[in-house]
């Protein structure tokens, strides 16, 4: 078994973040949105294969076989997870594809994923793209990394995106276009608006610095680590932009982990990751303002218990909920809170 530490034959300025499982039918349109970037500068893409049970491997293996420097008899490299690949792409020197595939699904385990750390951590920026979604603008890279370089008091960029419903074949603008199309040369936020105004910093649109990174606590003390974890701790340490190119595409399939969630399993997910990131930032009234709002969100999580006959701390669960409304409101919040309590016993009183 050969050493699985990586040897940095490449430097880099960037490392894209590729996580896939699955895949099959998308995973070429990622791989093309990777390979068409024009940059100055070298780049990592690292393909994470979560052990697909589709053609999802066969689909990356032949792109590498067509489009990068490979030879099969010593590119290959077996470690104890899984093969790893590590090679460049033919008509672009800057990027290099480094993909592993698993041998057993780590999604579902919730197990840690450490292959990829040696390239994330040498690389100054990192960017993000799931294996369904994809990349449009073939300079998306340079564009963010410029403004990175050139403004250091950012912490993230992102850019426009465009929605495409795959089982309808219909397209829809990105979610906060209600704000940013007033904004044509871009549009400056922090965290305060990123959560209460609109969402701006969508996965496959974002580009962070990593050592801001390094500053977060440790993703094993929540139970809910989603990507509104990470942009809430990077816009707490500087500014972010929204570039007004769409420069990439999200998209909406039965496949997806987020899609295929039932509404009251997105409802209650919403509320568990709010409130977690709350408890350990009491301090932040913008964050509570945002859990203010989940309010019917919060309704559908009781609702969402009471089917499942889970009626352990029901009513403390409430009285939590409570309490950020006077945290925010003071005495006024008292009889607002008491008044919220009611409507949300008689609405669960109602259910059979």
């Amino acid at each position: 078994m050969q050493d699985s530490k990586i040897i940095l034959k490449h430097p880099h300025m960037v490392y894209v973040r590729c996580m896939t499982f699955n895949h099959e039918a998308y995973i070429k349109d990622a791989l093309n949105g990777f390979a068409m970037q024009q940059t100055n500068f070298p780049f990592v893409v690292g393909i994470i294969d979560d052990a697909s049970t589709d053609n999802t491997t066969s689909v990356i293996n032949e792109f590498v076989q067509n489009n990068c420097i490979y030879n099969p008899d010593t590119d290959v490299r077996k470690e104890e997870y899984g093969s790893v690949l590590d090679v460049p792409l033919k008509e672009n020197p800057n990027c290099i594809f480094y993909i592993v595939y698993l041998n057993e699904n780590h999604y579902g385990k919730k197990s840690k994923l450490p292959y990829f750390i040696e390239y994330e951590n040498a690389a100054k920026y990192v960017a993000v793209c799931e294996g369904d979604d994809y990349w449009t603008d073939p300079l998306k890279l340079q564009k963010q990394v410029d403004f990175m370089e050139a403004n250091p008091g950012y912490v993230l960029c992102c850019h426009r995106y465009k929605i495409y419903n795959q089982n309808d074949g219909t397209w829809d603008k990105d979610t906060a276009a209600y704000i940013l199309d007033s904004y044509p040369d871009g549009y400056s936020f922090t965290n305060s608006e990123n959560l209460n105004i609109g969402w701006f910093t969508k996965t496959m649109t974002l580009l962070y610095r990593r050592n801001a990174y390094l500053n977060f606590p440790s993703p094993k003390l929540f139970k809910y680590w989603r990507d509104f974890h990470i942009n809430y701790y990077l816009l707490k340490q500087g500014g972010g932009f929204c570039f007004p190119f769409d420069g990439a595409v999200y998209r909406r399939h039965d496949g997806s982990v987020h899609s295929s969630k039932s509404l009251m399993d997105k409802n209650k997910m919403a509320y568990c990751v709010a409130r977690e990131v709350w408890d350990r930032n009491m301090e932040d009234k913008d964050l509570l303002r945002l859990i203010i709002t989940l309010h019917p969100t919060f309704l559908e999580y009781l609702r969402y218990k009471i089917e499942k006959h889970n009626f352990k701390n029901l009513f403390k669960e409430i009285l939590y909920f409570s309490r950020m409304d006077v945290k925010i409101n003071g005495i006024k919040g008292v009889i607002f809170s008491i008044r919220k309590m009611l409507l949300s016993l008689c609405r669960l009183l109602k259910l059979k």
